[in-house]
């Protein structure tokens, strides 16, 4: 991945990010482009994601996004330098898209240690000054460095380096003062075996073995002090592992915690009910073949208010006038087709009245032998889960004799029945043929 992780601006808003995904996004990496360059195509990518695809081996050099070639022009060296073009993948010129580079630079970023701490958030253009100089570079717990992911340092394992170094120093003195100990025998045969030889020269060698056991010894002070560091060293790193087990055992814990609130948020019947939204803005509205202009649809504890852009106003469904509910959960085409009791009323401006006028304009008929004329079709705009329509279905049947006292209501109008609607899945084909009937 080159480019930019989207997530790590933060100064744009949902509306935004989707407005600009399009512009400032790679088609290789699908990242925020990272010095931005276009095609002779017209397309638009990170510079080394596009060196990379232009490297590969193959015959013909291709644009990733429409496949057209992107042979080289021939260019002199003035003409390239004046247009801001580029040479990659070996002689493909490509050109730098400045503004949107520019555009990029200003996006406020986090910090690439933010995992570890750091607050700072900074423009693109300044994020790799700022990163020469974060503390959070450093681990709070060890003082080592850190990589870019939390993954890339250990502390446990850094501390083993660190007592692994002095080790192999220590290995090395001792080394070192074996080879001393052997020349000082060496010297001893020789001083036994050439002791006429080398009377002459005895006061010089005495010299000589007073120096050396001078540097043996602090090479000794110096091995013991190592010896002493690395004890400390091993006394860390073993508190260490059992802090380590401490936290790992700690973590075990809350795993297990989390997992169980998981299975106990899953299972509760509260966010059950909590499934169905409050209101939702249709993608369209069908009463039989008539589509009407509606601004939102609400699910009350009554009924489904239709909030229709006309002079009818707010027409509202009660659940227990449903007898049949029909959905596509395909997240291709999100569907519901409602079908009213026979004979029943709909309640316009929270009064149960006639709407013969709305009802004879939609051309809307229970009684109808045509199977579009007897459903009302609604079109959502976002992905229709199987737990909504079980929890919208059993609202309809625990309405069947549900009391009316939270709308004003005509004496006599609405009865309760006990009818239980029916409830059916439909497949995408099915949801497809329905609309293709009406219209």
């Amino acid at each position: 991945m080159v480019g930019f992780v989207l997530t790590r601006f933060v100064d744009l808003s949902a509306i935004e990010t989707l407005a600009l995904e399009d512009i400032i996004k790679c088609g290789i990496c699908l990242q925020v482009l990272k010095r931005a360059v276009d095609t002779r195509c017209g397309h638009t990518f990170c510079h080394e994601c596009l060196n990379q695809w232009l490297s590969r081996p193959q015959t013909t050099k291709e644009c990733p996004e429409c496949r057209q070639p992107l042979a080289s022009r021939k260019r002199t060296r003035s003409q390239s330098t004046e247009d801001n073009s580029l040479v990659i993948g070996g002689n493909v010129f490509v050109d730098k898209n400045l503004r949107i580079n520019a555009m990029i630079e200003k996006l406020k970023i986090r910090c690439d240690y933010e995992w570890n701490g750091c607050p700072e958030v900074c423009p693109l253009e300044s994020l790799f000054t700022h990163l020469k100089t974060c503390q959070h570079r450093l681990c709070l717990t060890c003082g080592l460095s850190v990589g870019l992911v939390r993954d890339d340092h250990n502390c446990i394992e850094g501390l083993k380096r660190d007592r692994n170094e002095w080790t192999q120093r220590a290995k090395e003195f001792e080394i070192r003062l074996k080879e001393s100990n052997e020349k000082t025998l060496n010297l001893e045969k020789k001083y036994n075996s050439q002791h006429n030889e080398w009377q002459m020269k005895c006061n010089e060698w005495i010299e000589i073995t007073k120096q050396f056991e001078t540097k043996t010894k602090e090479m000794d002070q110096k091995v013991k002090e190592l010896e002493t560091k690395l004890k400390k060293s091993e006394e860390n790193s073993r508190n260490f592992e059992i802090l380590y087990k401490q936290t790992d055992c700690l973590r075990q814990k809350w795993v297990q915690k989390y997992q169980d609130l998981e299975i106990s948020v899953k299972t509760s019947a509260v966010v059950a009910k909590q499934v169905i939204p409050l209101a939702v803005i249709p993608k369209c509205l069908l009463f039989g073949r008539y589509e009407t202009n509606v601004g939102s649809i609400e699910f009350k504890k009554y009924g489904i208010v239709f909030n229709i852009v006309s002079s009818v106003g707010r027409v509202c469904l009660p659940y227990n006038e449903i007898q049949c509910l029909m959905a596509c959960v395909d997240p291709s085409l999100p569907m519901l087709c409602i079908k009213p009791n026979k004979g029943r009323a709909f309640l316009v401006d929270r009064t149960y009245c006639s709407v013969t006028e709305f009802i004879n304009k939609c051309n809307f008929n229970v009684h109808s032998k045509d199977l579009s004329q007897q459903f009302i079709i609604i079109e959502l705009r976002d992905v229709l889960s199987e737990t909504f329509v079980s929890q919208l279905c059993a609202k309809c049947n625990d309405n069947v004799k549900s009391e009316h006292s939270l709308i004003a209501s005509p004496a006599g109008q609405l009865k309760a029945t006990n009818n239980k609607c029916e409830y059916k899945t439909i497949d995408l084909n099915a949801a497809q043929l329905m609309l293709k009937r009406l219209n």
